[in-house]
């Protein structure tokens, strides 16, 4: 690498400021390396005062992997995941309820909570762009010719540097880093200071057709990032003030608050009509329920009054027809001659 990691052009550094190595897995793995001190390179050599495994020799070449925690921009949904139907006659189901995950937490808004605090407390930011165009991006700043320099209070680009934290949010806890970008004005452009921001594991770093120096997060679930400490007057003179980055970063949050909203108006619509139905289908096994108590009351009920006056009735022709009965039988042949 070349001075664009700040070192001079004649001394070119062979090192990696940062790198990092994750592994993940829905089941358990074993990782073996058949080269002698392969995994220790990584950082991945192990031992028992590190992984608190009791057997776990460091430096052996195997690294095992028995646990894994998984997790979504460090906010978890811990809630149901299943949706609720009941059935309706002998083969139709009735959707009753929506789980959770996709009624509340896929719609983002703990997320969108999170960074939201996050900019309200001016830190991790996921993109930021600068306020002050530039004309020039190839012109060595020791000359001064860049359009950003501040005529009128005399502030120009100096030998210094400034911090750039970032955040890798794949872990847990979340893993953070610093480095120190230098700025050295006779050998620096607003381009080579740009690519170093862009060297930077996590993000990247350009200037656009406009003039504006753009600071993004190659991933913006996985990384944020913070400005501080410029004692070059870059991030001063190229609009990245502490000021335009929470503004600029509120901004996004009251957009992403808005989708959200819309999101989340959506699913309760979308309760609003479950329920509808639920109460058509309520309303059908009323009517069907007095229907068949109709049906039951035609059948079995019956009337007490109308019913002794029939069989007080009948009673009486059944007695006439037992009188007349036994007058007939007591008639003989004796009686007629």
């Amino acid at each position: 690498m070349s001075h664009v990691n700040g070192a001079a052009p004649a001394s070119a550094r062979n090192m990696v400021y940062f790198g990092s190595v994750l592994l993940a897995s829905e089941s358990p793995f074993t990782l073996n390396a058949t080269a002698t001190g392969a995994l220790a390179a990584l950082g991945l050599d192990g031992g028992s005062a590190i992984t608190g495994v009791d057997d776990d020799t460091a430096g052996d070449g195997t690294l095992t992997v028995d646990t894994l925690a998984r997790q979504q921009g460090n906010v978890r949904y811990a809630g149901d995941e299943h949706d609720v139907n009941i059935k309706i006659g002998a083969s139709s189901t009735l959707n009753i309820a929506v789980n959770g995950q996709s009624a509340v937490a896929d719609t983002g808004i703990f997320e969108v909570l999170y960074s939201l605090q996050q900019n309200l407390l001016g830190e991790k930011y996921s993109a930021a762009t600068g306020s002050n165009a530039a004309e020039n991006t190839t012109a060595l700043l020791i000359d001064n010719a860049t359009g950003l320099e501040d005529a009128e209070d005399g502030t120009v680009f100096c030998d210094g540097s400034f911090t750039v934290t970032v955040t890798d949010h794949a872990g847990n806890p979340p893993g953070e880093f610093t480095i120190e970008i230098p700025v050295n004005t006779a050998y620096d452009s607003l381009d080579s200071v740009a690519a170093k921001i862009d060297g930077v594991p996590g993000l990247a770093s350009y200037w656009d057709a406009d003039g504006l120096l753009h600071v993004e997060s190659s991933d913006a679930e996985r990384y944020s990032f913070s400005l501080s400490n410029d004692s070059s007057n870059f991030l001063q003179l190229s609009g990245l003030t502490e000021d335009t980055m929470q503004s600029q970063a509120l901004e996004r949050s009251l957009a992403d608050i808005q989708q959200c909203m819309q999101e989340i108006t959506a699913q309760v619509s979308a309760c609003g009509a479950t329920y509808n139905r639920i109460e058509v289908q309520n309303r059908i096994y009323d009517d069907l329920d007095l229907v068949i108590r109709e049906n039951l009351s035609n059948k079995e009920d019956t009337d007490l009054a109308e019913a002794a006056m029939q069989l007080s009735a009948k009673s009486t022709a059944y007695e006439a027809a037992l009188a007349a009965a036994a007058k007939v039988m007591k008639l003989s042949l004796v009686d007629f001659l």
